[in-house]
């Protein structure tokens, strides 16, 4: 994907006209000002809302491609989270690790709704896709090792 970014026109304070380029954030224009969200806190707030759920045991690895990213949008990535940001949408990719015995169907449905919730909430962004890969499922003490010769 080609990274074309976020091209703001703007005036200055004596009415010349100013073009703004940054490849790593959104920008929200106001009144009385601009903000800019870059794409690492969109993908923050993704992570964080994700391991908000019941049943996501942990953030898995960063998935090798996002799917369908919007054009020109910016990519940014968190431990597990990839996001495409461009001016008024994103996409999120996440990947996770669910407990065992939960419902992958019903967490990752969970997963996707809060992310969309907590980033238009916390951004004004509009999430188009959350896009989910359960890599692993927690099996709760399957970490530990157990020496069965001393258990007799």
């Amino acid at each position: 994907m080609t990274d074309t970014g976020t091209a703001i026109r703007d005036e200055d304070r004596r009415g010349n006209e100013l073009t703004e380029y940054d490849p790593t954030s959104t920008q929200l224009l106001g009144e009385q000002g601009r903000t800019r969200i870059t794409g690492t806190v969109v993908a923050k707030i993704a992570g964080h809302a994700a391991r908000e759920v019941p049943g996501v045991w942990a953030i898995g690895d960063v998935p090798p491609e996002p799917t369908g990213a919007p054009r020109g949008a910016v990519r940014a990535e968190e431990p597990g989270v990839v996001v495409e940001v461009d001016e008024q949408e994103t996409i999120v990719d996440l990947e996770i690790v669910t407990w065992y015995g939960e419902s992958i169907v019903d967490v990752s449905d969970a997963v996707r709704q809060h992310v969309i919730d907590r980033v238009r909430e916390m951004t004004g962004l509009t999430v188009s896709e959350v896009n989910i890969t359960v890599d692993d499922v927690h099996v709760n003490g399957a970490d530990v090792d157990v020496d069965v010769t001393d258990a007799a």
